[in-house]
């Protein structure tokens, strides 16, 4: 789930139960086992989590942009920008305070 939700790998994604019925967790050992844990010599680790921020629906498309979408789209990639930034910074001051360690963080165990 961690690979899956974490590092973005659609390839290591398993439900939990299907149907209304619950895999064991013998069955779920063996797919992290065999499936996911060897996806990390094949994937690369992204450097930063995937990040899916509420969106409006895509809608169908008649004709050509105009300057208000164009601007819609670039203020909202501006925010993500600032969204990404403020995230940094907020990491940054918890290390500082000794509140989690990003480079600790990612060595495998």
């Amino acid at each position: 789930l961690i690979r899956y939700l974490g590092l973005g790998w659609k390839e290591a994604h398993h439900p939990w139960s299907q149907e209304g019925t619950a895999f064991s967790s013998s069955h779920l050992l063996d797919h992290l086992k065999n499936k996911v844990i060897p996806l990390a010599n094949d994937l690369e680790i992204p450097k930063e989590p995937p990040l899916t921020l509420p969106a409006p629906p895509p809608l169908s498309k008649l004709g050509t942009q105009t300057n208000a979408t164009t601007n819609l789209k670039i203020a909202n990639e501006e925010k993500i920008a600032e969204f990404k930034a403020n995230a940094s910074t907020e990491r940054d001051q918890r290390e500082e305070i000794g509140r989690g360690d990003r480079w600790s963080e990612q060595q495998r165990s």
